[in-house]
């Protein structure tokens, strides 16, 4: 299971909010990293 650490969401800014029970696709590459929303 990935795990996303230091990430800046809730009172950050940009704001960015992670749903409870949500699913998600990680992509990791050289250039950067990608957190996409996927609906269920």
């Amino acid at each position: 299971m990935p795990v996303i650490a230091e990430a800046a969401f809730g009172h950050t800014l940009p704001l960015f909010t992670f749903p409870i029970g949500g699913e998600v696709k990680l992509e990791v590459k050289s250039t950067g990293i990608k957190v996409l929303l996927t609906k269920k």
